[in-house]
């Protein structure tokens, strides 16, 4: 009986997971890394081949991995959720995925091979947003309704505190996917194009704020707010210790990486500050897996539902 348990416990979890973090890299790659691909012209090629290579890690395998998770879900879990919006769920990520695979990747590639075209990036957002990204958010919504579902023992407060925590928290692993893998390209843009790169950037802060700061800092809020209300099983010195590793992670930041090194590049570029904030990057980097991993084992350990005990 543990052994099936414990494989439909993982099975969700992978699918959760890989849900709202696909999300969070696509959002993030169509606001925030092709808005302002224009502005790069000195090393455009390399630009571009460099964050191809990273996407196959960041994107191209997670992509692959959802579409089997959401698969899964019809071996490990039929019997346990409506039909219906499994279906809905692996319909929704397969027009997303099938989209970043066959249109989204291949023109990427191109833009590195042939160099950069107005119409086609204009045409390629287009496509994009209407058949990955919409398709992705949309997703996630039978994800939160087979949460719902599945913590269906837990309080209705607690229960939404703790799917509200998943699910900003791992969208927030997808956005910083591409926040904090755009520091390695920065030293490819180079000093010639990095003032209008930059400004380009800045333009769209307040999208930054709603797309990438806010789940963040929402995050945050969760995590105190269950302090108090939680689901059975969850320890609060797991809780405890999610929220050290936050707070050590805003300190370093609001103390370190923005008024050291984000504020003066700026202004300027500088070759040596792009280095400081990749090399010390593991000091956010590190606490931040440490926040991931525990977040997951929370899933893991909270009370096993009655319908679950009974459908196994």
């Amino acid at each position: 009986m543990q052994k099936p348990l414990s494989g439909t416990k993982i099975a969700l979890l992978f699918y959760f997971v890989l849900s709202f973090y696909y999300f969070g890299v696509v959002l993030m790659m169509y606001y925030f890394w092709a808005s302002n691909l224009h502005t790069v012209h000195e090393h455009f090629s390399e630009y571009v081949g460099a964050f191809n290579y990273a996407m196959n890690f960041k994107l191209l395998m997670p992509a692959i991995l959802l579409i089997v998770s959401s698969f899964a879900l019809l071996r490990f879990a039929k019997n346990l959720f409506p039909t219906g919006i499994i279906w809905a769920s692996i319909v929704l990520v397969v027009i997303s995925v099938a989209t970043t695979f066959f249109v989204v990747l291949p023109a990427l590639h191109d833009f590195a091979s042939k160099g950069f075209d107005a119409g086609t990036l204009d045409s390629l957002k287009k496509t994009s947003m209407l058949f990955q990204i919409i398709p992705a958010g949309l997703a996630c919504l039978p994800a939160l309704g087979l949460m719902n579902i599945y913590f269906e023992d837990t309080k209705p407060f607690a229960r939404w505190v703790f799917i509200l925590f998943f699910s900003t928290a791992f969208y927030s692993v997808g956005t910083d996917a591409i926040e904090a893998g755009n520091y390695p390209l920065w030293k490819i843009v180079g000093e010639h194009d990095w003032l209008v790169y930059r400004k380009e950037s800045g333009v769209q802060f307040s999208t930054f704020i709603l797309i990438y700061l806010l789940p963040g800092f929402l995050s945050i809020l969760w995590i105190l707010i269950m302090l108090r209300w939680r689901p059975k099983g969850i320890h609060i010195g797991w809780v405890l210790l999610h929220l050290a590793a936050w707070i050590w992670i805003a300190f370093t930041t609001a103390t370190y990486f923005v008024p050291k090194v984000q504020i003066p590049l700026d202004s300027a570029y500088s070759e040596q500050l792009i280095t400081n904030i990749i090399k010390y990057n593991p000091i956010r980097k590190i606490p931040g897996l440490l926040s991931n991993a525990i977040a997951a084992w929370m899933f893991l350990k909270v009370k096993t539902p009655n319908f679950l005990k009974n459908n196994l």
